[in-house]
């Protein structure tokens, strides 16, 4: 089963373009039990050609706001933020309180380089979540970013009161 997966993984790299093998590769893990990696490569494959959908729903459940932002992060990863944003726009319609979606959508903000629209997503998620820390330091990136040290630093303290262990993460903003 593993060579096949990864016959089946390599075709798909060589030819991206080709949804089948695609498709065969989230069969693939569906078979070797990896029920949930299968999910988000077959969603993935249906929004970017809906003529495959229906084809393996039993690949799928009924999509949800985590369904969703679990198909965005798999975009994340593989750095296609268009397409993580569109999938993170649907986790919000379904759930707007979702504060992993609020701030995974600020993260790919980031990369596009809206950071005012990305720092107002790590304000909702905040709002949502105050004790998580992972979201104040990227505040803390965001007005690093935007040349606001002095706002940058501020917060920076502020999250290693709320959480020590991330000393060290942004050792720019130490000295200030």
């Amino acid at each position: 089963a593993d060579e096949a997966l990864q016959a089946f993984e390599d075709a798909s790299q060589l030819q991206p373009e080709q949804m089948g093998f695609r498709l065969n590769v989230a069969l693939a893990y569906h078979l070797m039990g990896n029920y949930d990696r299968a999910d988000v490569l077959y969603r993935q494959v249906v929004a970017e050609d809906d003529s495959y959908a229906g084809l393996y729903d039993f690949l799928a459940a009924t999509e949800t706001a985590q369904e969703s932002y679990r198909i965005a992060t798999g975009y994340m990863h593989q750095e296609q933020w268009d397409k993580a944003l569109e999938r993170l726009d649907d986790a919000l319609a379904a759930d707007p309180e979702l504060a992993m979606s609020h701030n995974a959508r600020g993260v790919v903000l980031t990369h596009l380089g809206d950071y005012e629209e990305a720092y107002r997503m790590f304000e909702r998620a905040e709002e949502l979540t105050p004790t998580d820390a992972g979201i104040r330091l990227n505040m803390a990136i965001i007005r690093h970013l935007q040349g606001r040290r002095h706002e940058a630093s501020v917060i920076y303290r502020q999250l290693l009161e709320m959480e020590p262990a991330y000393e060290g993460t942004l050792d720019i903003l130490e000295d200030e």
